[in-house]
């Protein structure tokens, strides 16, 4: 009795003993298959955007080290970007030479809007978009914000001018129209009486005569700044410079 007893104990100990053995290689295996997925690189498809490699300002000739692939996330990639699955030199090389429209810091990414070709159009009509047209106008110290204004940046046309002046204008009547005095009128009289008003709004400078010299130097006061407008803008512009000042 006591030999059975002895032998159903080994078997169960055997039995325990086996059953732990393999436990531990299932637990052993599966650790193993969790550290090869997690050391297995998931590749996600890569999408290059061409961007700006440094800052570059307006009216630039673009050479072959300002431009540079950027990686990017495949879901936030504007139409107009210019990308591809892999770093295409062709690609690249195409807008060498061409000249920028606008500033662009380092990063940007350049589109075909942003840049012209000299050879295709001259410089300025080049710079300005399709159907638009480019008016000067004088400026100075004050009307140009004390020089600070540059290529690029968005200005409003405000006009100054006369309004008895104009008002005089407008009420002379024509020898017999009315009046026994020729261009006799109660508007004649009475002192300059001017207001200010805006005409035109968000006009973006194509260029301007002046240098800036750094933070710390001095801007060179332009005496004309020359506006990106439409048809109709110009002639506002025109007829708001034989009005007054501007």
């Amino acid at each position: 009795m006591r030999l059975v007893m002895i032998a159903l104990i080994l078997v169960a100990l055997l039995a325990a003993g086996g059953a732990a053995v393999m436990v531990k290689r299932i637990l052993d295996s599966q650790a193993e298959a969790q550290a090869k997925l997690s050391s297995v690189k998931v590749e996600e498809p890569a999408v290059y955007v061409l961007v700006a490699d440094e800052t570059v300002p307006i009216g630039t000739t673009l050479t072959q080290g300002a431009l540079r692939w950027q990686k990017w996330p495949d879901d936030n990639i504007g139409e107009s970007f210019i990308s591809a699955e892999k770093e295409d030199a062709k690609a690249l090389t195409k807008l060498v030479g061409a000249t920028m429209r606008q500033d662009a810091a380092a990063g940007t990414p350049i589109t075909e809007e942003m840049v012209f070709r000299r050879g295709k159009a001259g410089f300025l009509a080049g710079m300005i978009a399709d159907g638009m047209r480019a008016v000067s106008v004088a400026v100075d110290a004050t009307s140009g914000a004390a020089g600070f204004i540059l290529p690029g940046d968005r200005v409003d046309v405000v006009l100054t001018f006369n309004a008895r002046e104009l008002a005089r204008g407008y009420g002379k009547s024509e020898p017999g129209e009315g009046s026994d005095d020729e261009g006799s009128n109660p508007a004649d009289t009475g002192p300059a009486k001017y207001t200010s008003e805006t005409v035109l709004q968000n006009l973006r400078v194509l260029a301007i005569d002046q240098n800036f010299k750094g933070v710390e130097g001095e801007a060179e006061v332009a005496k004309n700044a020359t506006l990106e407008v439409d048809p109709k803008q110009a002639e506002v512009l025109t007829v708001a410079r034989a009005m007054g000042k501007i």
